[in-house]
């Protein structure tokens, strides 16, 4: 598809969404095969320059081939960036029991602590307008 070769050159270029936009694609096999291998290459690569989403994802991959360990570790480093989504992965392992305690409170933690360092009065007041009002 267009969008596929257009994120094939922008992952070219260096783009990390892009890269990130590929993985999506070779995962769920939209415009393309399920290829799982390309995916988490185009994960692994996405992760490394930064995108959260795609270490989230990374983490599923390893999670649903058994690979806990790793998975956790993909999310911890997401959390304390303040990924939402790996934190709910932590919840998810906690309630399965497949974390330890010491292991979930320092996920919470870590993604609390990022939360707060993001916080700020101009960021409370752009999210209280409507999306009519935001500038970008």
């Amino acid at each position: 598809t267009k969008a596929f070769e257009l994120w094939s050159k922008s992952a070219d270029l260096g783009s990390v969404g892009g890269r990130h936009n590929l993985a999506l694609a070779y995962a769920r096999g939209e415009g393309v095969g399920t290829d799982l291998v390309k995916a988490k290459y185009h994960y692994e690569l996405a992760a490394i320059g930064g995108n959260d989403y795609a270490r989230c994802n990374l983490g599923g991959l390893d999670a649903n081939s058994g690979n806990f360990d790793r998975a956790k570790n993909h999310w911890m480093i997401s959390a304390t960036r303040g990924h939402d989504g790996s934190l709910d992965n932590f919840k998810k392992m906690n309630v399965l029991g497949g974390l330890s305690k010491d292991d979930f409170e320092k996920a919470l933690r870590a993604h609390k602590d990022s939360q707060d360092e993001m916080k700020s009065e101009q960021r409370d007041q752009a999210k209280k307008r409507t999306p009519s009002e935001r500038r970008f």
